[in-house]
């Protein structure tokens, strides 16, 4: 078997490889979880005047300087407002922030260091010593016309739709999301609405899979049940292997009698890459490809199914948009012992709970829970951690990897 590094490292190195990506336009009115495939640029200075910083008054600072502490007030500048003039030395402009600095003035006193009445604005007597310039955002200080604000590859979040927006950009090139096919199987699956038979189960896994993969911004899914029939597994994957960047399963991977999806894909041509990962839960993880398309069979039991997803499904398509990067940036330090007996051997991934102190640790602890198939012990959760192979205990204060089932 595979241990869980050489596992990724096979997944994400067929990904890089992979051929099938496109590109589309996405409108900033509808901004959406993209990645840029443009390079976006400033189009003028940011900010594009000097802005006011603070509520308050424009002054001069020369007078300041020469000993005034009380200024005549001379009129109003308002965001949006053109530039007013300020007439001399003896006078000051109020002004809102975000408002253009007025002509003529180079420093802002905040209301809170003045008392005004009368329309004059005196300094109170509790006031610090003014600097040149304070409280004015300089035109251009953020980024100058021309400069490169977002490269292809980055990922559009919130913050870089704002920016896109901030310069113009009605719309912007992005890489298109692969169509993904998320397929359950298994003769005991009913889908949603059904009444399951005392025999049988509610399908829940393609809807977890579906949930995980659309917070991370694929929204072209698509989701099937079949039973175990490896003709009619067989008739939906030929289709979907031609269509889709990428086909999720879950169940019938393992060693059982009706775990067909192994044999099913070798048949329809596709290329085993690998078939066991040397972890727990999630033992029996398949991946194979063809020239179109990326299959990744999951283990039917639930907790194995969308911690696979997590540690592997989802950073190798975010991969396909985007330059691959670390599986996971986030690490915890664990409130209890785990103990496992088979540690020496097999990665396991343990069910936590987060929590955030005050000393700017993240904590995670261990969800008691009776297997893979214990799908209620994930409702106390916030994702897992990864405790490497080579242990047979885990002790309270080692920090571990921390995946989140969000961002």
């Amino acid at each position: 078997m595979l241990s869980v590094t050489e596992a990724f490292d096979c997944i994400i190195s067929r990904t890089a490889q992979f051929s099938s990506r496109g590109f589309g336009k996405y409108p900033t009115k509808l901004a959406q979880l993209v990645v840029s495939a443009q390079p976006i640029t400033a189009d003028r200075d940011l900010p594009p005047f000097d802005r006011v910083a603070m509520d308050g008054i424009a002054i001069r600072f020369a007078s300041y300087e020469g000993g005034r502490r009380q200024f005549r007030l001379d009129g109003m500048q308002a965001a949006g407002a053109p530039p007013i003039d300020l007439s001399d030395d003896e006078h000051a402009i109020e002004v809102m922030t975000g408002a253009v600095l007025p002509n003529g003035t180079d420093t802002v006193i905040r209301y809170e260091d003045l008392k005004i009445a009368g329309g004059v604005a005196v300094l109170t007597p509790a006031t610090t010593a003014l600097e040149l310039g304070q409280n004015i955002h300089r035109r251009g200080s953020d980024r100058l016309a021309g400069d490169l604000l977002i490269a292809p590859g980055d990922p559009m979040h919130p913050p870089q739709w704002a920016v896109a927006a901030t310069v113009g950009c009605l719309e912007i090139t992005a890489a298109s999301m692969p169509h993904i096919c998320v397929i359950g199987t298994g003769d005991e699956l009913v889908d949603l609405g059904e009444v399951p038979l005392p025999h049988q189960i509610r399908a829940s896994n393609i809807y977890a899979i579906a949930a995980a993969l659309r917070g991370h911004g694929f929204a072209n899914i698509s989701l099937h049940l079949v039973k175990d029939d490896p003709e009619e597994l067989a008739r939906l994957l030929a289709t979907k292997l031609e269509n889709c960047a990428a086909c999720v399963l879950t169940g019938a991977v393992s060693a059982g009698k009706f775990d067909h999806v192994p044999a099913t894909l070798k048949r329809l041509g596709v290329s085993e890459v690998f078939h066991k990962i040397s972890q727990r839960p999630g033992k029996p993880m398949w991946f194979g490809e063809t020239q179109k398309c990326l299959i990744f069979g999951l283990p039917g039991n639930p907790v194995s199914s969308l911690i696979c997803c997590y540690r592997y499904v989802i950073p190798s398509l975010r991969s396909l948009s985007s330059k691959p990067g670390e599986t996971s940036s986030r690490y915890a330090e664990l409130t209890e012992s785990i103990a496992f007996a088979s540690g020496e051997h097999m990665t396991l991934f343990a069910p936590v709970k987060v929590s955030y102190g005050r000393d700017a640790k993240v904590r995670a602890t261990p969800i008691r829970n009776v297997g893979s198939g214990d799908l209620g012990a994930l409702l106390g959760s916030d994702g897992f951690v990864e405790c490497p192979a080579g242990k047979t205990e885990y002790l309270p204060g080692e920090t571990v990897s921390l995946y989140l089932w969000g961002h």
